[in-house]
């Protein structure tokens, strides 16, 4: 059985772990990052197999009437990929931005992650710049928005 909830404080070592998984040649993120930024975890029978997190942020530049929410990712331990888990992860994280009021979603992919990708266009978030050396490993990063349905 699968659930997805918000992580609670005790889980973010957990939750470090799948990024460092998911990101072996990344600089280790503190377990302390996660614990300042809103995460939900998705648990398959009681274990944590993926997670995002998120901001909530006002930015007037980018929405004038409400908030923005900034998905700083989604990352399924290895060997769980290609179930459909991550989308669940989007579609929580998107249920999030409407529970608050949330009006622009801000998101960003490396070029080469055809199921974020994927995710962001089925979503309606168009590509809106693409930031050279933008990950800890020099690969780009495409940055993608629009408003939250």
């Amino acid at each position: 059985m699968t659930l997805i909830r918000p992580m609670r404080q005790y889980e973010d070592l957990e939750v470090a772990m799948i990024y460092k998984e998911c990101h072996p040649t990344f600089p280790k993120r503190p377990h302390r990052w996660f614990e300042s930024h809103p995460t939900l975890v998705l648990e398959l029978d009681r274990e944590i197999i993926g997670y995002t997190s998120y901001a909530l942020v006002m930015q007037p530049e980018v929405c004038q009437d409400g908030e923005v929410m900034i998905g700083y990712g989604i990352d399924i331990r290895p060997g769980h990929g290609g179930k459909g888990y991550g989308r669940r992860l989007c579609d929580a994280r998107l249920q999030v931005a409407r529970d608050v009021g949330a009006k622009v979603f801000v998101g960003h992919a490396a070029p080469d992650n055809e199921a974020m990708i994927k995710l962001f266009t089925r979503d309606g978030f168009k590509p809106m710049k693409r930031v050279p050396d933008a990950y800890p490993d020099g690969t780009a990063m495409i940055l993608f928005m629009g408003p939250i349905v």
